[in-house]
């Protein structure tokens, strides 16, 4: 069965657009996982010893975090606990809301898209059979190169990767600069808590990244086997 130029160039058009929607679905999973998963920061209240650095109890920790979180994640109105809040401090968690908004639309657009082209994919099958790598290897390819170039420069120092970041994010704001005795819900955000979640996104985004490599490396040798043993025969 031939395909005529106009197929082909949609063809490379979808591959392109996979291999796009693809490597935003691996990097906004991984990020949105580690926010809605609560349980992460709970487990660092004992470990990073934030109820003797802090001062309070384990139970208004949680509860300010909870607070937090749902006003980020949820409809919930602005709380943090029974902790002191500036405007400034409450500005900046509406910044950081809306990142948090964008996050969860670019992965379910990612989503969505990534279905959807599997799916035309499996309508069109003649148009991607000779395909040696699935558009998931060069995304997870993509993913790995970049992100181990920032994990290197964070690794060297952590402190100003994390500025750095808050400068982009944040351009020309300085209200992420708490002032403990103004905001005292950064007593219980210590900078560990955020290397460690940086650190869970790179983990997630790794593992999935290696692991899409090594199915579509398998995949590659599977099928050169096949199209050995057709001409064979």
């Amino acid at each position: 069965m031939k395909i005529n130029n106009t197929s082909k160039k949609s063809t490379k058009i979808i591959k392109i657009l996979n291999s796009i929607f693809y490597f935003f679905l691996i990097i906004t999973f991984s990020i949105n996982f580690v926010i809605y998963f609560r349980p992460f920061y709970y487990l660092q209240i004992k470990s990073l010893n934030i109820q003797q650095t802090s001062g309070y109890d384990y139970q208004t920790i949680k509860t300010a975090y909870d607070s937090i979180m749902n006003y980020l994640t949820l409809f919930a109105d602005y709380s943090v606990g029974s902790l002191k809040s500036s405007a400034e401090g409450q500005a900046h968690f509406n910044d950081v809301k809306i990142l948090f908004i964008i996050c969860l639309t670019v992965f379910l657009i990612s989503l969505i898209a990534v279905i959807s082209i599997s799916f035309y994919k499996l309508k069109h099958k003649a148009e991607f059979q000779n395909t040696k790598f699935t558009q998931s290897f060069y995304a997870s390819i993509s993913i790995i190169i970049f992100f181990a170039v920032i994990t290197i420069l964070s690794a060297i120092d952590f402190n100003k990767a994390f500025v750095i970041f808050h400068k982009i994010f944040f351009i020309g704001k300085d209200n992420w600069l708490f002032d403990p005795n103004q905001d005292e819900i950064i007593k219980i955000l210590p900078g560990e808590f955020f290397r460690n979640c940086a650190i869970f996104i790179f983990v997630i985004m790794f593992s999935i990244s290696f692991s899409t490599i090594i199915y579509n490396i398998i995949r590659f040798i599977k099928l050169k086997a096949k199209a050995k043993k057709t001409a064979i025969v």
